[in-house]
């Protein structure tokens, strides 16, 4: 088969996985990806292993996904050798997946390079070495991942492996911005509020970073941006009702902060209906999850008998 009817099927193929639930779309994308994968393309060989690891089109088979994968990174193709790596760390064998990482990482798959990171920075499957971790996020910054350049930054922070450097982290920060990670405007926000970086007002600031981190669907950002609102910390002006809109969003997501700022909304009653039942719900739910005021709100209502 030529390259250029490969190279259609393939955008064909891709265009039918990428429209989830619809079997027929599934039906037809196999079917091109089986006379593919007979043309010894990589490509296809790589999305059977895909549609069978996740069971669209055909029975999910891990085992068979594992097979794909593996013919696929036989035949060269980088992704595959990243697929494979993630198959045999979930199966335990952390030394075989490091090598195909590796493997992948040296043709610049910059995925591979933030597992290897990890693998470094964590000591699995391979001795721990946190300048080393520090090579690979740096590497896949260096081609322009956004997730790598969010783990250096966090390395920094922590200084592990590298020394905190601001304007480092700040070029890191502008490039994660640029694709809309809801993680680097979360980043920058908070340097804004931690006093790392200057302004005439910083938690204004910070929250303008905050915001745009929660409208991109950060779950983290939108429980910071409810409870500065509705309580009207942190320097923050109260707006109750822009509060608890971020806040239903984060609880939804189930951020147990944002369920107790609720609870404590609707045992008073500030912005929303006093419903003590309401309240000892939510309440009950960021006690389950860990949350220390929830869980001493959660024996006071107990103690007082309200919304059991």
């Amino acid at each position: 088969m030529r390259q250029e009817m490969l190279d259609h099927n393939y955008e064909l193929a891709d265009g039918y996985r990428r429209e989830e639930g619809r079997p027929d779309n599934y039906r037809h994308a196999i079917a091109l990806c089986r006379e593919g994968d007979a043309a010894d393309d990589p490509r296809f060989t790589n999305m059977l292993g895909y549609f069978s690891e996740h069971g669209f089109g055909v029975k999910q088979d891990e085992s068979k996904a594992l097979k794909y994968y593996e013919r696929a990174a036989g035949l060269g193709l980088a992704i595959a050798k990243y697929n494979c790596g993630v198959m045999y760390a979930e199966r335990g064998a952390q030394e075989r997946a490091v090598a195909s990482w590796r493997e992948a990482a040296e043709m610049d798959e910059t995925y591979s390079m933030l597992k290897l990171g990890w693998a470094y920075e964590h000591g699995l499957g391979v001795p721990q070495n946190c300048a080393e971790s520090v090579q690979y996020y740096e590497t896949a910054a260096e081609h322009k991942n956004a997730l790598g350049a969010l783990e250096l930054i966090r390395l920094m922070r922590e200084e592990k492996g590298i020394e905190k450097n601001i304007s480092r982290m700040v070029e890191l920060l502008d490039l994660a911005r640029e694709q809309d990670h809801p993680d680097a405007w979360l980043e920058t926000g908070l340097m804004y509020d931690n006093g790392d970086l200057p302004a005439e007002n910083q938690r204004n600031e910070a929250m303008s970073y905050f915001e745009k981190a929660a409208e991109l669907g950060s779950t983290v950002a939108q429980e910071w941006c409810g409870e500065r609102y509705a309580m009207g910390i942190r320097d923050v002006k109260r707006d109750i009702t822009k509060g608890i809109g971020f806040l239903k969003q984060a609880a939804a997501a189930g951020r147990p902060r944002a369920k107790y700022v609720l609870a404590c909304l609707h045992a008073s009653g500030e912005g929303v209906t006093q419903d003590y039942e309401i309240a000892f719900q939510l309440c009950q739910e960021a006690a389950e999850t860990g949350e220390p005021a929830a869980q001493k709100m959660l024996a006071m209502m107990h103690n007082d008998g309200l919304g059991l």
